[in-house]
């Protein structure tokens, strides 16, 4: 009787308060969780390592209770966690009738967070639910926010969403690479609540400018190495490099919500440069589409792209060399194990590929295949600055023979070796790290030709090259 009394004047005050400041909770009281719309539902990717107490009453920041959450990083093998607040039984939640808003009001999720040693930064979420008739897509995030010891409040600005249906009320997510040193990561939610209120002065609401939004997306990769023969010839000991520009306009995948993500048209632009091999001085410039249609294997992308070149160093006995190419296929790039402490870390890359004339001969018209395997270790694994040994090789192969080369040694081979990796900026949390260096990796390593799969190499080939150089990607949204 006493626990029923209580529940129905919780209930009664909570009906008091929201008539005199409407707001919509997701938490306030442990002892109301049954009656907010939103409850506690998923635990990503796997909930590993992830421990949540949501009737907490160590130093609340308003009542009797709030949320006490934890990360133990030893007992997680994919070096993050989230967690999200969905509405219950499944229903969509239409906020703006809820709230009753008008068109001169302002919607935000407001939030008390603070951490238990200070320091700890996690990202906060609305919206965003995959497969389902969400209506916030694609999510609305906070940055990586840095918490203290003490009970901050913090602000997701939701003014123009459409709200008409929201699933996905709140979620937040922690990982390694943003607290990398920390063992585990604690911290505390109170008072999750939406609530209305008019617009901010002007200024202060404007929309995002063009380099702010997710209309577009600029990726840059690079490679810049020296080689003691470059597969080559003996005694080559030059440099070989190459730089990629790719712009995305429009991202439809972002800027058109649908259950399977729309293709980007995109613009590329790849130069390049070998020592001696003056026919791979060129720039080459291409549009085309990419779809990554599978949420699951975001790096498993499909394109189409036509490209055309312009040689640096054009040599007239070069006429026969075709300056166009159109190719269509498919990507696959995945690391694994990069962020965490295992000790034991992998990365893979795959490309195959119709090709018209691969640059090469007119009518090449062939399927081409690449494939790199990487697997290694750190040393040692919980130090930021760790060496990454490893062992790696090179499977290539074209699918046919050319008049020109009836070979083609160079594209149908395996390579095997090893080498070591350093990677001093990966742990680097600040903006300008972040987006910029912090996949930056120095490298030396060993290859070795254990097989030539169609025919056999010239007699001055050589089966061996060493390599030390530095790679880069930088993405920019």
């Amino acid at each position: 009787m006493r626990k029923l009394l209580s529940l129905i004047c919780f209930k009664f005050i909570f009906l008091f308060l929201s008539a005199q400041n409407p707001i919509l909770p997701i938490y306030q009281e442990a002892k109301g969780k049954f009656n907010y719309l939103w409850r506690l539902s998923d635990r990503m990717p796997d909930g590993e390592g992830l421990f949540i107490d949501d009737a907490w009453q160590g130093n609340p920041k308003d009542g009797e209770t709030c949320i006490r959450i934890g990360f133990d990083v030893a007992k997680s093998s994919n070096g993050w966690v989230a967690a999200n607040w969905k509405s219950n039984p499944g229903e969509p939640v239409n906020i703006i009738k809820k709230l009753n808003i008008k068109n001169d009001q302002l919607l935000v999720l407001t939030f008390w967070c603070r951490g238990k040693a200070g320091g700890e930064r996690v990202k906060f979420k609305v919206g965003g639910a995959p497969d389902s008739t969400e209506s916030l897509k694609p999510a609305v995030e906070s940055q990586w926010l840095k918490l203290d010891t003490t009970w901050k409040q913090f602000t997701i600005n939701l003014d123009k969403k459409n709200l008409s249906g929201l699933i996905e009320g709140f979620c937040f997510v922690i990982d390694l690479e943003h607290n990398f040193g920390k063992d585990q990561v604690w911290f505390f939610l109170d008072d999750i609540v939406f609530e209305k209120g008019n617009l901010p002065t002007k200024g202060q609401n404007e929309p995002a400018s063009f380099l702010e939004s997710n209309h577009h997306l600029v990726q840059f990769f690079g490679d810049y190495s020296g080689r003691k023969s470059n597969f080559f010839r003996v005694g080559y000991n030059g440099g070989s490099t190459w730089n990629e520009f790719r712009f995305f306009f429009p991202r439809l995948s972002k800027m058109i919500p649908t259950k399977i993500s729309l293709p980007d048209p995109y613009f590329t632009a790849l130069l390049k440069a070998q020592r001696d091999i003056n026919w791979e001085d060129r720039l080459d410039m291409g549009i085309g589409l990419e779809w990554r249609p599978f949420n699951k294997f975001g790096n498993l992308r499909f394109y189409t792209l036509y490209q055309w070149t312009e040689f640096l160093r054009y040599d007239p006995a070069w006429s026969w060399r075709p300056k166009s190419d159109y190719r269509i296929g498919t990507e696959f790039y995945k690391e694994s194990h990069f962020l965490d402490y295992s000790p034991f870390w992998s990365e893979m890359w795959a490309d195959f590929s119709w090709r018209k004339t691969n640059f090469f001969i007119p009518d090449f018209n062939a399927w081409t295949f690449g494939f790199v395997p990487k697997f290694g270790l750190k040393a040692p694994a919980k130090n930021k600055f760790r060496v990454m040994p490893y062992l790696t090789g090179e499977l290539s192969l074209a699918g046919k023979t050319v008049s020109i080369n009836t070979n083609y040694f160079w594209q149908n081979r395996i390579l095997v070796g090893g080498g070591f990796r350093w990677m001093p900026f990966l742990f680097h949390a600040n903006e300008f790290f972040g987006a910029n260096i912090r996949r930056t990796r120095f490298y030396a390593e060993a290859l070795y030709v254990a097989k030539y799969l169609r025919g056999a190499a010239e007699q001055d080939i050589p089966d061996f090259d060493f390599r030390m150089g530095v790679t880069y990607v930088m993405n920019r949204r």
